[in-house]
């Protein structure tokens, strides 16, 4: 089989919806659909069309896809630099990183191939690319002498980093077959080959993976082949292990199908297939953290991590995926784990303020100062945005005092970038952090004369005016409000306390209040993400865009005071309005003009083919009397209810008297109760007997005689039985 060859395990893990094209197919591929011309009109080459569309999306791709399809069959030395760029862009993509390195195999570049490798395995845990590195070691290293112990150790870095992959079952099987082939030469030399084979299938059968039944069907005959007696005793001891793994990979399976795996990583757009992916990878997270397999912490921690590892090889740009698996390693007890997380995921999103905000944060608690300083002047010359400049007031207060903030005040001042928002945020630190009203008041004073025809600006000033400086009189009504208010009635008091905590109170006192807020309401914010917006928010300036916040909800309630649509104008975190979001952006409104109106006067009933039904004129008369549903204010009725009443309500056994015509009351009506076919008033015709042989009412009349007709249809019947006896 050709090195450059698709396998077909890999091929089934591509989903239907990613319309994504895998160099490797035999795709056709029409050459139309990127046909484009330069400025002189002539046509482009194929490969230069490929480029322009791609310099206009760097995440094209479709594009990227077709590019590579035209290069990997040709020099390796032309390819080069279009895998390099587009590895940049997608440093994620396990199986492309597999193609560059098989490419570079192919052209006899061992040592390339071993950089690429190098420099893609860490950082992706994508089996087709580990399996790829395994075949170049043993096609080409393990034939070499002296190289035994370089091949033990690629296996051991292979199993150490994807061995408990659902698809790593042919990586242990090749594990178990290298060093089941191996000659010794000495009884020590087999004894320690038959050690080193007992723990690789002790390992393996407790893997939920595929064809695990296989290996443990192995490892039996194995031990049988060893010790009877023996066998017995181990098969008995790792019998539970190895269901439990089978167990678990039915469980998972469930869990992973629909998983886009090989997904090329692109920043949130707001398509339902892309959510429809966050909420899988969710699931599937939440799955492992309930420990199906009963792990010790130790294992359940690497077991989580390597999900979250391979779910940031598709969720590469969410910064929720980011900041639960930080969390996660620092609620594991592992700081220096979750600073790394920090670190590659500011790698991974540069710009986003969220990450930032949260990384500062943790370095301020665990003491690297110095750090977080240097991470906030990184954010002010690349991004001298308006939410940055506040955070640095915060954190100067903090770890600098009342000067430090003043200083961080004067220097945002400067900054043509500078919004009213720096003003009120600066004057809250005066008022609430350093108990200074006048200096506060003068801040504001100085925003409006810059501001002053901005009414946020003014509503903030006017607002303002209204605080009082009584913190713990504040804490103390906060505390015993929210151990009165029923849990449904308190969310917006812990709202109210957690916002003034991060006004007045420490980073600290801010935690300790967001855990408790958490943990009152575990359901509203599972992951945490929602109260990590909220810390870092400042009035209409968000941390992450309204696409981070899309893809935030799917498996979560939104948060109500954490939604930018609530806001009048959302702002950007620069302070200018915010473009629509991409939910909204593309929907098409309706041509209103091609609306049919109603009319009132075509009264009928829509029979079972669409057309209206005509109804007798005593029922179309009294519905065109009726008020149009537009117009009428007054008291609705329930139906049901109203029927219900109707048919529990007893009938009268006695019809009514008759009504004399012409006598008072008779309203021109023609006299109840008769009973002669033909009867008729005066100057009137009888319409004779319907079907059921039942008087008719002539037009505008009203029978006569009980109104019951299933009671006349019964008083028919009996006549009828009497009569036939």
């Amino acid at each position: 089989m050709d090195i450059m060859e698709v396998d077909m395990e890999a091929e089934m893990d591509i989903s239907d919806d990613e319309d994504v094209q895998v160099p490797g197919r035999n795709l056709q591929v029409s050459s139309s659909s990127v046909r484009a011309v330069d400025a002189s009109g002539a046509p482009l080459d194929r490969k230069e069309a490929l480029k322009q569309k791609i310099a206009a999306d760097k995440y094209d791709t479709d594009a990227w896809t077709q590019l590579i399809m035209e290069v990997q069959s040709g020099p390796v030395d032309l390819a080069r630099p279009i895998y390099e760029e587009f590895l940049k862009v997608f440093p994620t993509a396990g199986r492309y990183w597999k193609f560059y390195a098989e490419h570079e195999i192919q052209s006899g570049n061992f040592d390339n191939a071993e950089k690429v490798f190098m420099q893609s395995l860490p950082s992706c845990p994508n089996i087709d690319l580990w399996k790829s590195y395994i075949k170049y070691i043993m096609d080409f290293k393990s034939k070499l002498p002296g190289q035994r112990e370089t091949v033990l150790k690629a296996f051991d870095f292979a199993v150490a980093h994807v061995g408990m992959d659902i698809s790593a079952t042919s990586l242990w099987t090749d594990y178990i077959g290298y060093v089941r082939a191996e000659r010794t030469n000495t009884q020590l030399e087999e004894s320690q080959k038959m050690d080193l084979l007992r723990k690789l299938y002790q390992r393996a059968i407790e893997i939920p993976m595929h064809n695990v039944e296989t290996i443990w069907r192995e490892y039996d005959q194995f031990e049988n082949g060893l010790n009877k007696q023996l066998a017995k005793a181990l098969m008995n001891e790792h019998a539970p292990r190895y269901m439990g793994a089978r167990s678990t990979f039915r469980e998972r399976k469930n869990y992973i199908e629909g998983l886009s795996r090989n997904a090329l990583a692109r920043p949130p757009r707001g398509l339902q297939k892309e959510m429809h992916q966050v909420r899988l990878w969710k699931r599937l997270i939440d799955y492992e953290k309930k420990n199906p397999q009963r792990l010790d912490p130790e294992a359940l921690r690497e077991r989580v991590t390597f999900t979250y590892n391979q779910c940031l090889m598709c969720l590469y740009h969410y910064p929720e995926i980011w900041h639960q698996s930080a969390q996660f390693q620092l609620e594991c007890g592992y700081p220096d784990q979750c600073e790394k997380t920090y670190q590659r995921a500011l790698l991974a999103q540069p710009e986003s303020l969220l990450l930032s905000f949260q990384y500062c944060d943790f370095l301020e608690l665990n003491g690297k100062v110095e750090e977080a300083r240097t991470i906030y002047n990184r954010m002010l010359e690349q991004q001298p945005e308006s939410l940055v400049f506040v955070q640095f007031l915060r954190f100067s207060r903090r770890v600098d005092g009342v000067q430090g903030a003043r200083k961080a005040f004067f220097k945002a001042r400067k900054s043509p970038k500078c919004t009213y928002h720096v003003y009120v945020a600066s004057a809250m630190i005066e008022y609430y952090m350093n108990k200074d009203e006048a200096v506060a008041r003068n801040i504001l004073e100085l925003g409006s004369k810059k501001f002053g025809n901005d009414m946020a600006f003014v509503m903030q000033y006017i607002d303002f005016l209204f605080h009082r400086n009584e913190e713990n009189d504040m804490r103390v009504l906060f505390e015993k409000v929210l151990t009165t208010l029923p849990r449904d009635q308190a969310g917006e008091i812990w709202n109210m306390f957690l916002k003034f905590e991060t006004l007045t109170g420490t980073l600290e006192t801010t935690t300790r209040v967001q855990k408790r807020r958490a943990q009152a309401y575990p359901d509203t914010d599972p992951s945490g993400i929602f109260g990590v917006v909220q810390q870092y928010r400042f009035l209409d300036l968000w941390p992450c865009s309204q696409a981070d916040l899309a893809s935030f909800r799917m498996d979560s309630r939104r948060d109500a005071d954490a939604r930018p649509e609530e806001e009048t104008a959302p702002r950007s975190r620069t302070g200018k309005k915010a473009a629509p979001s991409a939910n909204t952006a593309h929907i098409t409104m309706p041509d209103l003009k091609q609306m049919v109106p109603y009319k009132a006067e075509q009264i009928g009933v829509v029979g079972p083919v669409g057309m209206a039904v005509a109804l007798s004129p005593v029922l179309s008369a009294f519905m065109t009397s009726l008020p149009l549903p537009h117009v009428w204010d007054g008291p609705l009725v329930d139906t049901e209810r109203l029927l219900q009443i109707i048919h529990d309500s007893p009938l009268e056994r006695n019809p009514p008297p008759s009504v004399t015509p012409g006598a008072p009351g008779a309203q021109g009506r023609p006299a109840e109760g008769r009973k002669g076919k033909g009867a008729k008033n005066a100057g009137e015709e009888s319409d004779g007997e319907d079907e059921d042989g039942n008087e008719r009412a002539g037009p505008g009349m009203k029978r006569g005689g009980s109104s019951d007709i299933y009671k006349q249809r019964m008083m028919k019947k009996i006549k009828l039985q009497q009569t036939g006896q």
